[in-house]
């Protein structure tokens, strides 16, 4: 799997170096047999870039440090599915326009997909150290294939029509940490044999995203946010299915939702709905009376309304 990703930056470049076999001190992981190591230089800022491809996988560890808030547009040419280790730092990921999609903290890690197209990643301030894998979706379909709660999660994300998914973030944790520099730290200069050692590790990883996602509050509202957007023509929530469903009280359910989304359940049940009309309006040309019936509205008033009102809230 060769480099997919096209950056482009906020700060006017100054110079770029290869640095392959030569990391400097600065970087607190360096990975001695990346195949390709780059150094982009700005001013007030240095980016560093470490680069394994393989087969079924690629590998990019990024180190950054900035005096200032940093912006990176990057091209994704081909719909991919990516694990995302957020190292150190916090990491503010949009759409082209810098529509916020997520904001992974410090010491988390979680699967996400995003189809072809640009996006944004905005940085605070300091350094972020941040590992991203993307993964051929055959691959991560097999290796998932015998964990029910992951196996569902990721055909979820291969089958979406959304432009971008992202599961539960998951906090890195010293099970997690022992991998990533057991991971960082592989030695054999053979490629077969590192995308061996790399695809265990990274197979383990997820066999443990998976426990997790099935034990946690994280995963149960993740089980409720997949609910919603299998019944978005339902004309209302019943929440009192989803109490069955996860075993936790109303309250909580709309607690920890709110907590884990950012938003309360009814109101991220009224945007998968505005979503999906949207798509339907503008990429299938679809009438308005026909949209209607498809997202479970029964008055074409309240639907324009509420169609407006989202709109206006992009």
């Amino acid at each position: 799997m060769n480099n997919e990703y096209k950056l482009k930056f906020s700060k006017p470049l100054l110079e770029v170096k290869d640095i392959t076999g030569k990391i400097p001190d600065t970087c607190p992981y360096p990975i001695p047999f990346a195949q390709k190591s780059l150094l982009f230089e700005f001013e007030g800022a240095s980016f560093i870039n470490q680069q394994l491809y393989y087969e079924t996988f690629k590998i990019d560890m990024f180190h950054l440090n900035t005096d200032e808030p940093f912006l990176i547009e990057y091209t994704v040419p081909n719909d991919r599915i990516f694990f995302n280790f957020i190292l150190h730092g916090q990491v503010f990921f949009g759409t082209e326009d810098q529509t916020l999609i997520t904001a992974p903290k410090d010491c988390t890690f979680y699967l996400s997909a995003e189809k072809a197209g640009s996006y944004s990643a905005k940085v605070p301030k300091g350094s972020t150290d941040v590992i991203v894998i993307s993964l051929l979706p055959g691959w991560i379909a097999s290796a998932v294939d015998n964990y029910p709660t992951l196996s569902e999660a990721v055909e979820h994300l291969l089958l979406s029509k959304n432009r971008y998914e992202v599961l539960p973030h998951c906090r890195i944790d010293d099970q997690v940490r022992e991998w990533m520099f057991e991971f960082l730290s592989v030695k054999y200069k053979n490629t077969i044999v590192q995308q061996s050692l790399l695809g265990t590790r990274i197979a383990m990883t997820l066999c443990y995203y998976e426990e997790l996602l099935a034990s946690t509050s994280m995963g149960k509202m993740y089980q409720i946010k997949r609910y919603i957007d299998r019944n978005i023509l339902s004309t209302d929530l019943d929440l009192s299915l989803m109490c069955e469903k996860v075993y936790l009280s109303e309250r909580t359910i709309i607690r920890r939702f709110k907590e884990e989304y950012g938003v309360s359940v009814k109101a991220y049940y009224n945007q998968v709905r505005m979503q999906q009309a949207r798509q339907l309006i503008e990429n299938e040309k679809l009438p308005i009376k026909e949209v209607v019936n498809k997202i479970g509205f029964f008055d074409e008033s309240a639907f324009r309304r509420a169609y407006r009102k989202y709109l206006l809230e992009l």
